[in-house]
């Protein structure tokens, strides 16, 4: 049968973001779109775009949004029978734009790109398809040295096109990185790495300890404040406030530190491309790094690399579902006081906020800062140890870290835990180690304390070990496994026990399981408690075995604590 080859042109009409130097409400740009479509099986879907300006005067627009090729932004809506489509493709963290970065369209030229659409959308299958043209925010340009040109472009949206498509086959997402044959995941405490050098580990681990700091302080910031006051700080990069949009800050905030804190975040090194980092959205929590990042600073200015890692966890749709609508703190700030409703969906925007946050004085002329001391140690018969230390009330956090070897020098893990929580599980089994302990608080950080050195292999205490945790929300869905993700407890047999305190909140019900690997090789319930209120414990004659806990959040939400012994 002799294929038809279908051409559809549609001309588009122009509405501007209201930035600052945007030149009017007034179409500066005509775009032309159309598909050329065989009914086959192809992956390939090209859609290409003409943009013609409009004006007697040269206009910019940057060259990443409309480029050749993949997509490799969130500039199409594209629906299949009613239903909306995720965007598969990359986020990416680009350096704020220079001239370079701008193609400068003269009166009356045109700009053609032909854009493969099944690169960021899976079209694999048939149905009817309305696709719709939304190239956001072409950045003003902050250091512009002529006055000659050039008005920015804000927002471009066209009409819809609607077109039936058979469908074919999927087409596979083309990260720009290599896996270097061998390298192997390196296992920090709540996320690990992949194709990272030693010093890219270390350099990670203290922009993570640093990107934790910089978001508890940003949320500090938002509880001490609302949104009916929400600060100078607040609205300099979000704008002007009101309850929906200050809660949308505040929760995404909230996600954040959740993924810091009980997610496995994973930092892929393998990236060679100029810029900081991207994402897939819908590919949570993996961070590919990129070679921008390693010359930022870790932790002072903007565009660091703590804030980088806030700015790409913001991405994922289960955190904050942020977009890179503007890059830059001139962009943002424009943004902020020209369109709210964007700047608290902009991902430089929660970064930037995060990076320059004042501390918050809680603690006012009594908040004193101590070194911690006295610090101890068990090993218990995992091979595995528990610190503790002496502790200060007036503390918020304490940081904890491990280094391997006979001698510290080579950097191993790092984790936080929150006031009263006196002990630190480590999950990973060392023969030697040294740790230390610093005390956080709400007007500033301690030092270090001195090294402890630990030896295990002969211990036998059997006073507990405990972890605090989160639940956002209730049902089958919102549940914690300890000691967390694949681990579990090797157990010689005996009495095994834990507790669990649950929220505060009265309403709260949360429920504890106790896990068995059976001989076919199963994991299945030997043993729940689930009573009618927050607290929870079980206690089991338990025969040599693997076990886990598990958490339940039945009805409420909040932060718990659960304690095992042996």
């Amino acid at each position: 049968m002799k294929k038809t080859k279908i051409f559809i042109f549609l001309f588009f009409s122009i509405t501007l973001f209201n930035s600052a130097n945007v030149f009017s409400q007034e179409n500066i740009l005509k775009a032309e779109i159309y598909i050329n479509n065989y009914y086959d099986d192809t992956h390939e879907r090209n859609v290409t775009v003409t943009v013609t300006n409009t004006l007697d005067t040269p206009v910019r627009i940057l060259r990443w949004k409309l480029r050749e090729g993949r997509i490799d932004s969130r500039i199409f809506n594209v629906i299949r029978d009613g239903k909306k489509l995720h965007y598969s493709g990359r986020i990416i963290k680009r350096a704020p734009p220079t001239e370079n970065d701008y193609l400068v369209l003269q009166p009356n030229e045109n700009h053609v790109v032909t854009m493969n659409l099944a690169s960021a959308y899976d079209l694999s299958a048939p149905g009817r398809y309305d696709i719709q043209l939304i190239v956001d925010a072409f950045n003003p340009l902050s250091n512009n040295k002529t006055n000659k040109v050039i008005h920015p472009v804000g927002l471009v949206e066209s009409n819809k096109l609607s077109i039936w498509m058979n469908g074919g086959k999927k087409a596979k997402p083309s990260a720009q990185f290599k896996k270097t044959p061998g390298s192997q995941p390196h296992k920090l405490y709540k996320s690990s790495t992949r194709y990272c050098s030693s010093s890219q580990q270390q350099s990670l681990g203290e922009a993570e300890d640093s990107a934790k700091s910089r978001t508890r302080n940003s949320r500090r910031y938002l509880e001490n404040n609302a949104y009916y006051s929400p600060g100078d700080h607040y609205e300099k990069w979000f704008g002007q406030s009101t309850s929906t949009r200050y809660n949308t800050v505040v929760a995404g905030f909230e996600r954040v530190s959740d993924a810091f804190y009980n997610q496995n975040i994973v930092y892929n090194c393998d990236c060679d491309e100029n810029y900081y980092a991207y994402v897939y959205p819908y590919s949570p929590y993996e961070i590919y790094i990129c070679q921008s990042f390693w010359p930022a600073y870790n932790d002072s200015g903007l565009n660091t690399k703590a804030g980088t890692l806030i700015h790409e966890l913001s991405h994922f749709y289960n955190v904050a579902d942020t977009d890179d609508h503007v890059y830059g703190s001139s962009g943002v700030q424009s943004m902020a006081r020209n369109s709210p409703n964007r700047a608290v969906n902009n991902a430089d925007s929660f970064e930037y906020f995060a990076e320059t946050a004042p501390v918050s004085d809680i603690g006012g002329g009594n908040c004193k800062i101590k070194i911690p001391t006295n610090l101890s140690y068990y090993d218990s018969q995992l091979r595995s140890f528990t610190a503790s230390w002496g502790t200060s009330t007036n503390a918020d956090y304490y940081q904890i870290e491990i280094w391997n070897g006979d001698n510290p020098t080579t950097y191993y893990n790092s984790m936080e835990i929150r006031l009263n929580e006196s002990q630190v599980y480590n999950e990973n089994g060392i023969d030697k180690a040294y740790f230390r302990v610093r005390a956080i608080y709400s007007c500033g950080v301690s030092e270090y304390s001195d090294w402890k050195n630990v030896t295990l292999g002969s211990g036998s205490d059997n006073s507990g070990r405990s972890y605090q945790g989160n639940l956002r929300g209730s049902g089958a869905d919102y549940s914690q496994n300890h000691p967390g993700g694949s681990d579990y407890i090797d157990y010689a047999g005996g009495t095994l026990k834990a507790t669990l305190i649950g929220p505060r909140d009265s309403d709260a019900d949360f429920d504890l399981y106790l896990y068995q690997l059976d001989e076919t090789n199963r994991w299945k319930v030997i043993k729940e408690s689930r009573s009618q209120n927050n607290n929870e414990s079980i206690s089991f004659n338990a025969p040599r075995g693997k076990y886990y806990f598990k958490v339940q959040a039945y009805k409420g939400r909040g932060e718990y604590k659960l304690t095992i012994s042996e």
